[in-house]
């Protein structure tokens, strides 16, 4: 039970599985209250500089950031905030890229969370954006079954069913295999339905599968039979319980506004970039298209007056 008592990774713990049954629990906005509180709670323990931990302790530190932070994207897409929710993956990813250096050990999660980002860009359709950040998660983790299917997703987003296809193949034939596939099952075969979709071939059983699979999924139905506190299942003093819970929310509650802005504001930043980049290189190609006219045009009169 959690209490204003209880601190360190302990407490960080406590929050991430109270967010997760939240979750489990359909009730989205909690949930992502509580991951963020432990996302907080966990930047408070790496201190000021974690770059600068013995490499073990930020191997350790690296892990846990992977876990809780992806806790609180996929609490944020639950809740729609989906900007928001791309951004904390961009933040995690930089971090533990920048930590890789001094910690091998973080190499892997870093290119993991490469991966979940690039699955979170082409779920938004964003696939142009997930396409590089997949291909190089997919260098580092050729096997990781989550890159893998980041890959395909990116792929068939991009108009290339081609490439797509044989990696959710063997990704959806696995699903297929299990008797509940689950969320990332049901992912997989939807990936492969709409690579053989994209391709022109027969989907008919693949489609009647996969629509199988997500009938059996359990359905995310709000659980509204207890306080927001969950008195019910406190052990100990339920009004700290209740205290705890309330601050955990109002604290969320304060700092949504300005995560929304500053998500917002970033993809902003980045897209009017990547449009600069863009009529640049435009630019550069009709200079060298200009160039090569001219050059063209001048070797014409040159061999007319040398005629």
């Amino acid at each position: 039970m959690l209490t204003e008592r209880v601190n360190g990774v302990p407490a960080l713990q406590v929050e991430v599985l109270a967010s997760r049954c939240r979750s489990a629990a359909g009730r989205d906005h909690e949930a992502a209250a509580w991951a963020f509180a432990a996302l907080g709670r966990l930047h408070q323990l790496g201190g000021p500089a974690p770059a600068g931990l013995p490499p073990a302790r930020l191997e350790r530190l690296a892990e846990l950031e992977l876990g809780v932070a992806r806790v609180l994207a996929d609490a944020l897409t639950s809740l729609g905030d989906t900007d928001w929710a791309i951004e904390t993956g961009r933040q995690l990813s930089g971090r533990l890229d920048s930590w890789a250096a001094r910690a091998p050990g973080a190499a892997a999660g870093a290119a993991l969370s490469k991966g979940l980002l690039a699955a979170d860009l082409a779920s938004a359709g964003r696939a142009d954006e997930a396409l590089p950040l997949a291909e190089a998660a997919h260098a580092q983790l050729p096997t990781s079954e989550p890159v893998r299917l980041a890959l395909a997703q990116a792929l068939l987003g991009t108009g290339r069913a081609a490439r797509a296809l044989p990696v959710a193949r063997e990704l959806a034939e696995r699903s297929l295999a299990q008797d509940h596939p689950g969320p990332f099952g049901v992912r997989a075969l939807r990936t492969y339905l709409g690579a053989l979709v994209a391709n022109g071939e027969e989907a008919d059983e693949l489609r009647h599968a996969t629509e199988q699979a997500t009938a059996a999924l359990a359905p995310a139905v709000p659980v509204t039979g207890w306080s927001t506190s969950g008195h019910l299942f406190a052990r100990g003093d339920a009004d700290l319980v209740d205290t705890r819970t309330r601050k955990v929310l109002a604290q969320f509650e304060t700092a949504a506004a300005a995560g929304r802005l500053a998500a917002g504001a970033a993809e902003a930043d980045r897209r009017e970039a990547a449009a600069r980049r863009s009529a640049a290189a435009a630019a550069a190609d009709e200079a060298a298209r200009l160039s090569a006219s001219q050059r063209q045009a001048q070797e014409a009169t040159e061999a007319a007056q040398a005629v």
